[in-house]
C-alpha cells in the first residue's frame, strides 16, 4: 500500500471520527500484523424508540421476493450470487430492504440458524429468540438516505410478531461507522468479544453480557475432509449466513459445544 494512500486514509479517519478513534484504529492495524487480534461489539434491539421511516415515496421497504432477488444477482454490484441465493432462500433466511423505481436500493439478510462467520473454521451461536442480521448492503447510487439503518428497524416489528425477542448482531470495535449506523437504527451494546489466533490455534472470549442472548464464536471441527455447510456470515453493513443444505447422503456438520 502507498504512503500517500495511507495518509489519505488516515485523514479520513480522523476528519470523521477524531484523534481518539483514529489512534485506536491506527493501533489496532498495528498489532494486527504481528497476530490476528479481533474485537467485536454484540449489539441487540428490543423495542424502544425506533428512527422514523424514510420520509421518501420512492423508498418502498418490504421483504425482496426470490424473483427480485435472482434478477438482480445477474448484475455482480449487488453482491449477490445464485449460488449464495440457493443456500439462503434453501434455509429459509429472509431479505428484507427497499425498492425505488424497481430498483434494489439496499437489503439486509435475516436468519434464525447458528451461522459461520467469515474468518476460517468458526461459527456464531445465539439465542433462538433472536434473529441475527448479516450481509447489508446499500447501492451506492442510494447511499447517504441511511437505507440500512431506517431497513433494520422497519424490520423489527416484523420479527417481534413472529415471537422473537428481537434482533442480534456484532461489529468490529473500530468499525466506528458501521457502530454509529447500528445506534442510529435503535441499537444498544451488550457485550464484548475476542477473536484471537496464534500459531493455529484460536482464543475466543465472551463477557458477561453475552451470555443473556447465548451469543458467542465457536471453532468448527469439520471432520473427514468435510466443511462447515454454513456461510461465510458479515456484519451488518457493507455500505459499504446461513447454512446450506447438505448434499445428498452427506452428512451436515454441526457447531460442537
Amino acid at each position: 500500500m502507498r504512503l500517500s494512500h495511507i495518509r489519505e486514509e488516515i485523514e479520513k479517519s480522523y476528519r470523521a471520527f477524531g484523534f481518539a478513534r483514529t489512534v485506536a484504529d491506527i493501533s489496532m492495524r498495528a498489532l494486527n500484523r504481528l497476530v490476528m487480534f479481533r474485537v467485536m461489539k454484540g449489539i441487540a434491539i428490543e423495542s424502544g424508540d425506533l428512527p422514523p421511516p424514510i420520509d421518501d415515496p420512492r423508498y418502498k421497504f418490504g421483504r425482496i421476493d426470490e424473483e427480485t432477488l435472482r434478477a438482480h444477482a445477474r448484475t455482480p454490484e449487488y453482491e449477490l450470487t445464485q449460488a449464495f441465493l440457493d443456500e439462503a432462500l434453501g434455509r429459509g433466511d429472509e431479505c428484507y430492504g427497499f425498492l425505488c423505481d424497481g430498483e434494489l436500493a439496499a437489503y439486509t439478510w435475516y436468519t434464525r440458524r447458528p451461522t459461520a462467520i467469515e474468518l476460517p473454521n468458526l461459527g456464531l451461536q445465539f439465542s433462538d429468540r433472536y434473529v441475527y442480521i448479516y450481509k447489508g448492503f446499500t447501492h451506492p447510487k442510494h447511499r447517504g438516505h441511511r437505507l440500512h439503518s431506517a431497513g433494520m428497524a422497519q424490520a423489527l416489528p416484523v420479527h417481534l410478531a413472529r415471537g422473537r425477542l428481537g434482533m442480534v448482531s456484532y461489529v468490529e470495535l473500530t468499525n466506528f461507522a458501521q457502530r454509529h449506523s447500528a445506534m442510529r437504527a435503535g441499537f444498544h451494546y451488550f457485550g464484548t468479544l475476542i477473536i484471537s489466533k496464534f500459531l493455529g490455534s484460536y482464543f475466543l472470549w465472551a463477557s458477561e453480557g453475552c451470555r443473556r442472548y447465548a451469543f458467542f464464536f465457536e471453532e468448527l471441527f469439520p471432520k473427514d475432509g468435510l466443511e462447515w455447510s454454513g456461510p461465510r456470515g458479515e456484519t451488518p453493513s457493507s455500505e459499504s449466513a446461513m447454512p446450506q443444505a447438505p448434499a445428498p447422503n452427506q452428512p451436515a456438520i454441526h457447531l460442537v459445544h
